[in-house]
């Protein structure tokens, strides 16, 4: 069963998963469809394109120091580059290859639970109850807001998202904006919450243009369709997830930009690659082979929905997802990826 729920709202929570992917992929049916996250974070998600940001935040939470020269260029100004001001450059769009900020200090009692959501006009980072968000140029927040102190001499405001959260926005750059939220409840208080916020905010690491930490290539295309969407989250191993637990997944989505339609309408063409740890539960379903792997393939005609689980190869399990697209197209999409170590 595919349960990828993935997140159809741009300034919507990446909420915890404690999914166990294994026993979800032995499900007889597959759905593929989208949902809204309310913004407290609360609504729980069964994601099996679930990818982690273990390897895209180091020890410290800040941002390696290798950079790809040219990787996130946009109008001319390459993202991640902070002014003595702290003005930051940020393009009209963002490349969802690219890793633009990491955490520089969070408050004690957080579980390890990161994510990472990546398209062409957000970037988040989650870490459990705190949510950061880098906007594309021109896309200011909307919602009412008062103000608040400035973040390293920029200016702030405290934005409306509802009583469970805390949300601080502040101006990176020209017509740029980046925020940070904090679930009330684990902060103790508005106050603190705030308080919880304007720290994190001001020890946001911002870097140029770093690539996405991968376990395989990703094409800025795949069948004439743009690279959509890069999800990625790691959830703590654990006895009580159960023996097909896995702690990581990544997906990757093909289709019209987030900027043009987020959700995607039901007639939307999209192709979806998730890759995650494999597990001998996933092949329990395999009905076939491709290039000597065993494999499982399925549709289902009323939603014009299609899709192929490869197993086993480099050590991941690969699930590729098609809608309103010919069934033999996940095959080709299979070709094309090559895999690195990842963990």
């Amino acid at each position: 069963m595919d349960t990828r729920e993935l997140f159809g709202d741009v300034d919507g929570e990446l909420p915890p998963s404690r999914v166990d992917v294994g026993l979800a992929m032995r499900d007889g049916q597959r759905t593929v469809r989208r949902r809204r996250v309310v913004a407290s974070g609360t609504a729980g998600l069964a994601v099996l394109a679930v990818f982690t940001a273990g390897a895209l935040i180091t020890q410290s939470g800040g941002l390696p120091s290798a950079a790809v020269p040219g990787a996130g260029q946009g109008a001319g100004a390459t993202p991640g580059v902070v002014a003595a001001d702290g003005s930051m450059q940020v393009p009209e769009r963002l490349d969802p290859l690219v890793r633009y900020a990491g955490w520089g200090w969070l408050p004690p009692g957080l579980s390890s639970y990161r994510a990472t959501r990546s398209t062409d006009v957000v970037y988040m980072l989650l870490a459990d109850k705190v949510t950061f968000r880098m906007h594309a140029k021109f896309r200011k927040p909307p919602g009412a807001t008062t103000p608040a102190p400035d973040v390293n001499h920029r200016t702030a405001m405290w934005l409306d998202m509802g009583s469970q959260t805390v949300s601080l926005y502040w101006q990176l750059g020209p017509d740029a904006w980046a925020g940070v939220s904090v679930d009330r409840e684990f902060a103790g208080s508005e106050a603190q919450g705030k308080e919880m916020a304007l720290r994190i905010a001001g020890a946001m690491q911002f870097g140029p243009g770093q690539r996405l930490d991968l376990p395989a290539n990703v094409p800025a295309a795949m069948d004439g369709m743009p690279l959509r969407e890069i999800m990625v989250r790691r959830t703590p191993d654990s006895p009580s997830q159960g023996s097909s637990f896995t702690p990581w997944s990544v997906s990757v989505e093909y289709g019209p930009s987030v900027a043009v339609v987020d959700p995607p309408a039901p007639s939307t063409q999209l192709i979806r690659i998730s890759i995650m740890p494999y597990l001998p539960v996933h092949a329990e379903k395999a009905n076939t082979t491709v290039d000597g792997f065993r494999a499982a393939t399925g549709a289902d005609p009323g939603a014009s929905a299609s899709w192929l689980n490869v197993y086993d190869v480099s050590g991941y399990t690969v699930a590729i997802d098609l809608k309103h697209k010919p069934e033999n197209v996940a095959t080709a999409v299979f070709r094309q990826l090559t895999f690195r170590p990842y963990s």
